[in-house]
């Protein structure tokens, strides 16, 4: 979006006619992040996003990483069918949901033969992860490294997937910044919003923020930061919801995160930017 306005600063060209006059249309992001197999508070969550999409025209519900646990250690029950059953409930879930697009996190990626192939694959929303090069069969081929979504005014929003990516055979790391940077450049004269969803931590998300200033949002995960007011770094715009507290098991009683952001653009301007971060059950 920024080089986009400044091209239109810089052109000497003035509206006429019906187009001199301001169209504002809202648009509103909801995320969460690293719940871990917990899905808790299920039904006080569905009915917060059922709220937004009802007052709201165009709202997007994204996605940012670590919806499973790798770590055997921290399975309820130390067996693959426990693993696939809680990993395609939580896709299932997120099908019925609603959501646009979701990240894959480190735990994601981190594949158990071809079962966590076979899980992901029922998902009925996108797969992101841009800075990775995927040469195994043990993952879906339908990973992408971005998706454009559209509002119902034809506002376009270029949602790119970054992540942390674990030492496995058939993963290759690409440098995350390079990666952000061309996928920006490739995308910032189709869009007139521009997201990174993240699973690389708030301090890299940071980073990302002060070395590719191309982007107007960052959604990130993976450090479970519960960011009840989100921060502008290089006029980048920083969220995150939080996850599961630290990085606990399998427990129906910890709390659930939903962060907002609602951007108001005024013809292809953004001129205003709010947001709040619900917390259930705490």
């Amino acid at each position: 979006m920024k080089k986009r306005e400044a091209q239109k600063q810089d052109s000497g060209s003035e509206p006429v006619g019906d187009r001199a006059k301001p169209t504002k249309t809202t648009v509103v992001f909801l995320y969460d992040n690293d719940t871990h197999w917990n899905l808790n508070y299920l039904e006080a969550f569905r009915e917060k996003i059922k709220s937004y999409r009802e007052r709201y025209e165009n709202v997007f519900l994204l996605y940012a990483g670590d919806m499973f646990i790798r770590h055997r250690h921290r399975w309820p029950e130390d067996t693959m069918a426990y693993y696939e059953e809680r990993s395609a409930f939580m896709v299932d879930t997120m099908n019925t949901l609603g959501y646009d697009a979701a990240t894959l996190g480190n735990h994601e990626l981190y594949y158990y033969g071809t079962v966590t192939r076979r899980v992901l694959e029922r998902a009925e929303f996108p797969l992101l992860v841009a800075n990775v090069d995927i040469k195994t069969d043990r993952l879906p081929v339908t990973i992408r490294p971005h998706l454009i979504l559209e509002t119902g005014a034809g506002h376009r929003v270029a949602v790119v997937g970054l992540s942390e990516i674990p030492d496995l055979e058939g993963l290759h790391r690409l440098d995350l910044f390079e990666t952000a940077r061309v996928q920006a450049e490739e995308l910032r004269e189709k869009a007139d919003i521009l997201v990174a969803l993240t699973h690389i931590s708030y301090p890299r998300d940071r980073e990302l923020a002060s070395k590719v200033p191309e982007y107007d949002l960052i959604i990130g995960g993976h450090s479970h930061t519960p960011m009840e007011k989100t921060e502008v770094v290089n006029s980048v715009q920083i969220a995150q919801a939080g996850g599961v507290p630290g990085h606990l098991p399998v427990d129906g009683s910890l709390p659930k995160y939903l962060g907002r952001v609602k951007l108001i653009l005024e013809n292809e301007h953004l001129v205003e930017r709010d947001t709040k971060l619900y917390c259930f059950g705490d």
